[in-house]
């Protein structure tokens, strides 16, 4: 899949501008590999937090510094971004960065606001320049993090909120149609019984001409094969699968989706087929 392309205007602190490839395979290393490179800092990680604000995971570069980031308080940055410009003139007391001179954070944050962790970059030398730009860019990036968990936390509450209601079909379509994904609900036999608004808003098609196999009918023609290939192997393993491929849009052009597939399972651990979540990139330009 290409990568959707969100242009980010850095100021003097990165220098120039820069288009960030937002790719929703890309995984938190790779991200916060990014972070390190745009911003020449040897330090950039994702915190993520559990209960509590307490951290439960951290990946990305710079591990070594850890001891001394981790005593500042990340409870501050999960309602703004925070920037130490240079940790000589002052840092928030209780704290000690050690070695490093500069930090930046911004709140990974889910688009109804729910709070999932911090995105940090740090230096051991100070960044006076660090501007406004660059502060907007660092908060894309903790945005694209944000919307790889959130695609997966969409699925899994959509799932559970199924369960939880005995496959009570209007209340699941209510809670899929608010979704700003496309989404579809495919059965145990593979066919699909039901895609959200957003699906049909983006193809220009009904409901009735998606149903069954009709939703493969969107898919661009060099890439059909593969993903029923793709597809039947899930449903024999039924385990979770990726998909990736260009979908026609309403107006007839294509555009990357990226996504998954996860199993459904009923109360009887029976399985009941896989809930599809799609979110879009960019447009699709080869043949």
């Amino acid at each position: 899949m290409e990568d959707t392309a969100s242009p980010v205007c850095l100021g003097n602190g990165c220098g120039g501008r820069i288009v960030l490839a937002r790719s929703e395979n890309a995984d938190l290393n790779s991200v916060t590999s990014l972070a390190e490179r745009m911003f020449h800092v040897p330090v950039a990680y994702a915190a993520l937090l559990g209960h509590h604000d307490r951290v439960m995971n951290r990946v990305g570069s710079g591990q070594s510094h850890w001891r001394n980031l981790k005593t500042f308080p990340l409870q501050r940055c999960l309602e703004a971004p925070i920037v130490v410009r240079d940790a000589r003139v002052g840092i928030p007391s209780g704290t000690d960065l050690g070695e490093l001179l500069f930090l930046a954070t911004a709140p990974i944050l889910t688009i109804c606001g729910e709070t999932l962790g911090v995105l940090v970059i740090a230096d051991v030398l100070p960044r006076p320049s660090f501007a406004d730009p660059d502060l907007a860019a660092l908060q894309e990036l903790a945005a694209i993090i944000a919307g790889h968990f959130e695609l997966r936390m969409v699925a899994s509450q959509l799932v559970d909120s199924k369960l939880r209601n005995g496959e009570t079909e209007e209340r699941f379509r209510n809670v899929a149609n608010w979704a700003p994904l496309l989404i579809a609900c495919d059965q145990a036999d593979g066919s699909c019984e039901f895609v959200n608004e957003a699906w049909l808003k983006f193809t220009g098609r009904t409901l009735q001409s998606e149903v069954g196999d009709g939703w493969q009918h969107a898919l661009h023609g060099s890439y059909q094969d593969r993903i029923r290939d793709l597809y039947w192997q899930a449903l024999h393993t039924r385990q979770e699968f990726v998909l990736e491929a260009p979908l026609r849009r309403h107006d007839g052009m294509f555009r990357w989706m990226g996504g998954r597939g996860s199993p459904r399972f009923l109360r009887d651990h029976s399985f009941a087929g896989f809930l599809v979540c799609l979110i879009e990139g960019t447009d699709y330009t080869g043949g």
